[in-house]
């Protein structure tokens, strides 16, 4: 994974919290800072291109970033894991 995409979507999921629930918001953060395009054309044929980093990438790197720093998870996560944790006493009964 690329250091320095990894430190750009921490720095993010420090300073923008929002980001660490919503991937499409990160990645369109990662992508202003790239230089995005207005014109939807001029976007599509440099997204084509290679000329952003890939969405998959970014969120590879937040889930990464995620697993090793608690600090950096979502409301999503532990939301996930007291559900988790219902669902398993549920069935343990």
């Amino acid at each position: 994974m690329n250091k320095k995409l990894k430190e750009r979507v921490k720095e993010l999921l420090v300073n923008q919290i929002d980001t660490r629930d919503n991937d499409n918001l990160l990645i369109s953060q990662i992508w202003l800072d790239e230089g995005v395009p207005v014109n939807s054309i001029d976007f599509l044929i440099k997204y084509s291109k290679g000329g952003f980093t890939s969405a998959e990438s970014i969120r590879r790197a937040r889930q990464k970033l995620q697993e090793e720093h608690e600090n950096l998870r979502g409301e999503k996560y532990n939301e996930r894991q007291r559900k988790g944790e219902e669902i398993r006493q549920t069935i343990s009964k």
